[in-house]
């Protein structure tokens, strides 16, 4: 199924329906999408991803690095991504890739220099409130959008290439979705770089939405879009995935209810959060002190004036704020509080979803690198998971 298809017969206008609590459909056009009521246009936006398996820095001496302007073109070395990982490392150094960083703005230099194609350019639609800017609308203008190539960016994972905890996550939610129809629409929100996809067959209809895309992503994103605010009609998705979201959201209550307006009757929501074990396998996860002594090396006045506020914060799981910057950072010894089962139930139950199922995920030593073997066989704890998922279905 082609994104664009989906967005033109299910969009809606997100300024409309949040000021007057109405959905609004948009008209497809050229550049975009247009909303005749307020006269917003949300544009398509342009996202450079990167084929690893096409990329091969040693031949073209880095080409695409010498024209960035932003310097957002790196070797995928140490620090750039995810964790200290010493294999990592040692095959970064025999095989170098190229990174794209965050700084990146899609200028597509880059992709002109490629002489391997291993850079790619593709139209994405833009529901961003924030990105999206007033423009006169041309009825005359009526050219068919560039259509989506739903193409595999990356190799599919390997066990060797993801955490333990990763693994046994996206297993269980494969399961789940592997027996959905074909012809049923499921959507996951908040994608990152669409792991799920990469566990499920080709043929399962699955739209990615997140408020970035991610360029070194398995799988391109079908659109970019708040959680909070989606650009999709009411009651038209058979399903939602959301895996490990909900611990971002600015208004969680909002992002639930949003999901709970778009979903069928019938449908489900697929969502994972995590639990206060989750901070105990981080603290147990040797590599993840590797990167905290990294962390104070760069930053040692910070260290040295509050070690214990600069630990609690580090050791958070969103240290980083949201897209908008709407929602600041919590800390380790919050987040152990707010993680609880208790607040999640709450939360889904204010949201008129009731628990058709609930499964204990992964385990203590399931975020540790070096315990990868160990861990799987172990399986998923049910005293001490790091994961909770739970399967909703509307009251």
């Amino acid at each position: 199924m082609n994104s664009f298809d989906f967005f033109s017969k299910n969009s809606i206008c997100p300024n409309c329906f949040d000021k007057f609590k109405k959905e609004e459909s948009l008209e497809p056009y050229e550049q975009g999408y247009h909303c005749p009521r307020c006269q917003k246009i949300y544009p398509t936006r342009k996202i450079v991803y990167i084929l690893k398996d096409k990329c091969n820095p040693k031949k073209c001496i880095y080409k695409c690095v010498a024209f960035c302007e932003k310097n957002a073109l790196k070797k995928s070395v140490l620090g750039e991504k995810g964790h200290f990982m010493l294999n990592g490392l040692l095959k970064n150094y025999r095989n170098p890739k190229i990174f794209i960083k965050e700084e990146c703005n899609n200028c597509g230099k880059c992709v002109e220099q490629c002489p391997f194609g291993a850079l790619i350019s593709i139209n994405t639609p833009a529901f961003l409130t924030s990105e999206s800017f007033l423009e006169k609308y041309d009825p005359g203008k009526n050219k068919k959008s560039e259509k989506f190539n739903d193409l595999q960016l990356r190799q599919f994972l390997t066990e060797k290439e993801i955490r333990p905890a990763s693994f046994l996550l996206y297993t269980e939610i494969a399961k789940i979705i592997q027996k959905k129809k074909q012809e049923e629409i499921i959507i996951d929100n908040g994608s990152g770089i669409n792991i799920t996809r990469t566990f499920t067959d080709d043929k399962i209809n699955i739209l990615s939405l997140d408020i970035r895309a991610d360029h070194n992503a398995f799988y391109p994103t079908h659109g970019l879009a708040n959680g909070e605010q989606l650009p999709i009609k009411r009651e038209c998705v058979d399903s939602f995935v959301s895996t490990n979201v909900l611990e971002h959201i600015t208004n969680p209550d909002r992002y639930l209810s949003e999901i709970y307006r778009t979903l069928k009757k019938e449908g489900d929501l697929i969502i994972t959060v995590p639990t206060p074990w989750w901070h105990l396998s981080k603290l147990l996860s040797i590599h993840h002190y590797l990167n905290y002594v990294i962390h104070v090396l760069r930053c040692p006045l910070s260290f040295l004036k509050t070690p214990i506020k600069d630990f609690n914060i580090f050791w958070s799981h969103e240290k980083d704020c949201n897209y908008e910057n709407t929602k600041s950072a919590s800390t380790l010894s919050e987040e152990i509080k707010n993680f609880r089962t208790e607040r999640w139930e709450k939360l889904f139950c204010n949201s008129n979803f009731y628990i058709k199922d609930k499964k204990n995920v992964g385990n203590v030593f399931s975020n540790n690198i070096f315990a990868g073997k160990f861990s799987k066989m172990m399986g998923n704890s049910e005293k001490c998971p790091i994961f909770l998922l739970y399967v909703l279905k509307k009251k």
